[in-house]
């Protein structure tokens, strides 16, 4: 009869081991994200884990719908209020916003001005510029993925100030 010792089994302990820990310890990691912030909630009901952020920027669109891609979507509050004073003593503000399809600037003064805008994600990418030269002016974004947006205001290049733009579908 065979020594335990001697079997080919016995041999291959170490290695059999490691496999198996591997095989273990590699699924875990699937699924993982850097996330920016996020948690648990517990209540009665059930509980839930929640991340806010949004990592992947990619957007897909079809005729029958759209699809964020990544591990967090986009966090989209009930409503916000954007209003601001510029320093040339024009008062601006933007309707509606969380905005579904376009968004209106207004200012104080009908008067005619030249100011340039420039709409980023948050990645800094430019999504879209152009230049207002009387309000209300507005601004056609239907395709565009939910999420939040910079809006950034300037004349004679000189930046007059950032509003934070909500799309929501």
């Amino acid at each position: 009869m065979k020594s335990i010792k001697h079997s080919p089994l016995f041999r291959n302990t170490p290695v059999l081991l490691i496999i198996a820990f591997l095989q273990f310890s590699f699924p875990a990691l699937c699924q993982q994200a850097v996330l920016s912030w996020g948690g648990d909630a517990i209540g009665e009901s059930g509980s839930i884990s929640y991340s806010l952020g949004q990592v992947a920027d990619e957007h897909y669109t079809s005729k029958s719908g759209y699809c964020n891609e990544g591990v967090q979507q986009p966090f989209i509050p009930d409503s916000v209020t954007a209003s601001f004073e510029v320093k040339s003593d024009l008062d601006f503000s933007l309707s509606p916003n969380p905005f579904r399809q376009e968004v209106i600037l207004y200012a104080n003064d009908p008067l005619e001005f030249n100011i340039q805008y420039s709409i980023m994600d948050l990645t800094g990418r430019l999504q879209t510029s152009g230049t207002i030269h009387a309000t209300p002016h507005s601004i056609h974004l239907p395709d565009w993925p939910d999420g939040m947006y910079i809006m950034i205001l300037r004349r004679d290049q000189l930046y007059i100030d950032a509003i934070k733009l909500i799309k929501a579908k």
